[in-house]
């Protein structure tokens, strides 16, 4: 419960400082050093003893447990926690002993106006907690959860690392979760708050809920502080309709782009770890193998790529990270991306290189932990494994221009280092593997280094007029604009030619061509695969009606059948009896269905949900809409024709094209270009 600090004629008022400043309070403090500040501790086995400062003994009975991190004397019964020690101690009340302890760590008061956390978001934890503990015994002790156990065994996950982690089973059905709530005196309208459970859409069934996991291994997602906020669910069948995954959506307590997966667990280990240095993956299953063979500094972000603010809260306990992600293209780029995240909060980051087809899981089965410590040992510095993945790509990495493209992209992830230091030892690493002076280097970087704070200007403007028309930002005044950690071909020639190149060596001037791969072929045709199925994912005919006009899709075919399938879902009937109802006017229609229906859909079964897949669908096609845009209007100015409006036109089109590769970002663009 958060702290008041000042109450005013019986009423409640004033500032409270809320739980989670106070659990980092009582981390970043350890009891042993503060109480052996004042008393003289002396180390026994796992505590240490001293005699009691709180009342007269000759005979040491006063306990120290630096593992549980509180004090207990057996003479005179006094116990508490660092905080308690000094209120008791020093006579503090409670704010001046968290004052204290907070400037002793060096960390920042924040304060709450309303109270702290609401009586709503502790009901959320209980009942997060509570049915964390029904799906640990359903996983135990079910018949029902015998493939979920089997498949545990199959991974080879023993009995304690599954205790450890909470692992539970979801039973099947539809309402076993709201006749769990029912028992627990909680009504179904809090259980879907929770994200426990779904409303139905269907007009015979309205007001009605039913459960959100259903024959899944349960996967509890925890906080800093060890409360779970969520939960991610593994299917068990081979149901190649059905997503992989399951994720809890993002409710009052849950944040998915701040919440760091086993971080409870992990973060005294990191701070206890050599250079209190953290190991980052990209999965559960590959953060649970670490644990299990006794990395216990392992974390891994919740379902999403990670975030700025992932960084932020690793940062109270890292100062460096080393990155072992899937070996294959996309993991390589990944790896870089979330370097350069960390680089700009400041950690240190290197990126350890797995065999190719390995995981952190696969390669500790294969070869063991020590085999994997080793690796983790031989991380490459971001730069030199930027330089190897960049330079795979090139026909004769000693060719000039591949050189120049290659150096391009290390420039601007040196830009991301604030650390002096830092940014010498990068720069120094660089000259020496692409064979260049490093003064060249060094001049190219500040060049790259006023680009992009020409470009974060010009993103700040852009927000401004976003603002005096009422929308959200897409960037936040000041962020570092969006990193090109491995060139995209004609992207990042467009790029420089729109706002200054940057190159040890300039390459060849060519003209500007549409982006490659900006939308897939037949991202409407996956669109399709996913509406055929409304009737069991109502909420996608929300999302499409809300951020894709049907005016937008280029295919008649494609957009017929997404009508016919609104009115489907609206009625609640069956798409192919809608169809069927039309005649011959939607014959063919009819008949592209029926393929979609049968055929095994490419877009499903993905490790995320049909609503991420169907976001991913949306944004693809609003970009191909803004590179077409974009295209007419760099036609237009090599011809010299280009307005005032159409230019600061197009440095939007620049920016929105960027920022249509994410949903969160992607979304305020869409709905500013709708208004």
């Amino acid at each position: 419960m958060a702290r008041l600090l000042k109450k005013e004629a019986g009423r409640n008022v004033g500032r409270y400082i809320p739980e989670r400043i106070i659990e980092e309070v009582k981390f970043r403090n350890d009891i042993v050093d503060v109480i052996s500040q004042y008393v003289p501790l002396k180390r026994t086995g796992s505590t240490y003893k001293a005699c009691c400062p709180f009342h007269h003994e000759k005979t040491p009975s006063f306990n120290v447990n630096p593992g549980m991190q509180i004090f207990k004397c057996f003479g005179c019964g006094e116990s508490g926690n660092v905080i308690s020690f000094l209120m008791k101690h020093q006579g503090m009340d409670f704010p001046t002993a968290v004052k204290a302890l907070a400037e002793r760590a060096g960390i920042e008061l924040e304060f709450d106006e309303d109270g702290g956390r609401t009586a709503h978001n502790k009901l959320l934890y209980e009942i997060n907690r509570e049915i964390a503990g029904f799906y640990e015994r359903c996983l135990k002790q079910t018949k029902s959860a015998a493939a979920a156990r089997e498949y545990l065994q199959r991974r080879s996950l023993d009995d304690e690392i599954v205790a450890e982690f909470k692992l539970g089973y979801a039973p099947g059905g539809w309402d076993v979760t709201l006749k769990w709530g029912a028992k627990h005196k909680y009504s179904p309208d809090q259980l879907e708050a929770a994200g426990l459970v779904l409303r139905s859409d269907r007009k015979k069934a309205r007001n009605s809920f039913y459960d959100r996991f259903r024959d899944r291994l349960m996967f509890p997602i925890t906080d800093s502080q060890g409360r779970v906020v969520g939960f991610s669910a593994r299917i068990l069948t081979a149901d190649k309709n059905a997503p992989k995954y399951v994720n809890s959506p993002e409710t009052d307590i849950f944040r998915k782009g701040r919440v760091l997966y086993a971080l409870d667990k992990a973060r005294r280990h990191i701070v206890n770890a050599p250079n209190r240095e953290a190991v980052i993956c990209e999965g559960q299953i590959d953060v649970i193998r670490c644990h299990q063979a006794g990395i216990k500094t392992a974390i891994a972000a919740q379902g999403t790529a990670f975030t700025p603010e992932h960084a932020q809260a690793l940062k109270n306990y890292a100062d460096s990270v080393v990155l072992a992600f899937d070996s294959d293209a996309a993991g390589r780029k990944a790896a870089i991306k979330t370097a350069v995240i960390f680089m700009d909060a400041g950690i240190i980051a290197r990126i350890a290189e797995l065999p190719e087809g390995d995981d952190p899981d696969s390669f500790i089965l294969a070869k063991g932990a020590a085999a994997f410590r080793e690796l983790l040992d031989k991380a490459q510095s971001v730069i030199k494994f930027q330089i190897s993945t960049l330079g795979s790509g090139e026909h004769d990495i000693q060719d000039v221009a591949a050189t120049s493209r290659i150096a391009k992209a290390v420039l601007r992830t040196i830009a991301h280092s604030g650390n002096a230091v830092q940014k010498a030892r990068l720069l120094q690493e660089a000259a020496r593997l692409l064979n260049l002076p490093i003064g060249a280097l060094e001049e190219d970087l500040k060049k790259v280094e006023e680009e992009e704070r020409r470009i974060s200007e010009r993103q700040a403007r852009l927000n401004q007029m976003r603002e005096s028309a009422g929308a959200v930002p897409v960037v936040a005044e000041g962020a570092a604009p969006p990193h090109p950690d491995v060139y995209e071909g004609d992207e990042v020639d467009e790029l420089e030619a729109q706002f200054g190149g940057v190159s040890a060596v300039a390459p060849p001037a060519r003209p500007a061509r549409r982006l490659p791969g900006a939308t897939p072929p037949d991202a409407e045709h996956l669109l399709c695969e996913h509406v055929v199925h409304l009737i069991d994912y109502p909420e996608l005919r929300r999302l499409i009606s809300e951020y894709l006009p049907l005016d937008m899709i280029s295919s008649e075919k494609c957009r017929r059948l997404i009508e016919a399938a609104f009115a489907a879902e609206a009625q609640k009937c069956d798409l192919l009896e809608e169809l069927l109802a039309d005649g011959e006017r939607s014959a063919d229609v009819l008949e592209y269905a029926e393929e979609l229906i049968a055929a095994p859909a490419k877009a499903r079964g993905r490790e995320y949900s049909p609503r991420e897949a169907v976001q991913d669908i949306i944004l693809n096609i609003w970009r191909r809409k803004f590179v077409q845009e974009r295209d007419e209007l760099l036609a237009k100015e090599r011809q010299g024709a280009l307005s005032k409006e159409e230019n600061e036109r197009l440095a939007q089109l620049y920016v929105d094209i960027k920022h249509l590769s994410r949903w969160e970002s992607g979304r305020d663009v869409i709905e500013v270009e709708k208004c």
